[in-house]
């Protein structure tokens, strides 16, 4: 009998649990619906393009089952705002509940394809259940100098995903954009991703942040000051 109530009693928490998620979703809907930035957001830099052809041939091979799923919001993000003048790919660790973390480490291209070793840091401010890892590409836009993607971003609006779902989120700092672009595995909402540090992971000694990086999103100056 007891086995029974213990039974009903998580049954019960269950339905609770996925009664708030839903309710949670509903609202982060609007959201994203919000943050989808306009063409004109992201300039074109003067660096050389990476091809898309090359990306897809890397995301095939690094997030390998997840490829397919990761396709279309990368296929939208060229479509949207044409082939980028850098890319990340790598893997990050994350979550929070209220407040939380994401850490990462991948490699970075430019049109030649050569692979520089990156990290980066997150804070996420939000609501958030669980935690994963999963595989992660940044499409980098509006880069000048390779040393421009280096820095602090600021995102814009929120995200979700669920399962094995794709996530996608719009990243600026006052020299470049990003769309980051992640799957990861378990269930997760997050709230506002309020900033990302991007930096060198080691060698080559000649790509470092300008002097005048800004520390924080706040001390970046507006996009198309430099």
């Amino acid at each position: 009998m007891q086995a029974l109530r213990a039974m009903a009693g998580r049954f019960r928490l269950r339905r609770m649990v996925l009664a708030v998620l839903l309710a949670i979703a509903q609202v982060q809907a609007p959201v994203l619906a919000q943050s989808v930035p306009r063409r004109e957001d992201i300039r074109p830099g003067q660096l050389p393009t990476a091809s898309r052809q090359d990306i897809a041939r890397l995301v095939e091979g690094v997030f390998d089952t997840a490829s397919r799923t990761v396709s279309v919001p990368i296929e939208r993000s060229l479509a949207l705002f044409g082939e980028p003048n850098a890319y990340i790919v790598g893997g990050e660790l994350s979550g929070s509940f209220v407040v939380g973390g994401r850490h990462g480490s991948g490699e970075l291209r430019f049109s030649d394809g050569i692979p520089m070793p990156v990290i980066w840091t997150a804070l996420s401010v939000g609501i958030g259940l669980g935690a994963d890892y999963g595989r992660v590409i940044m499409l980098v836009y509006g880069l000048d100098r390779q040393e421009d993607v280096f820095g602090t971003y600021a995102s814009l609006g929120g995200s979700a995903h669920f399962l094995a779902g794709a996530n996608a989120t719009i990243l600026a700092s006052s020299r470049a954009r990003i769309v980051l672009i992640s799957s990861g595995l378990g269930l997760r909402l997050s709230g506002d991703l309020s900033r990302i540090r991007i930096e060198p992971g080691g060698e080559p000694e000649t790509l470092r942040p300008p002097a005048d990086i800004c520390g924080a999103p706040g001390g970046c100056a507006p996009p198309g000051r430099r």
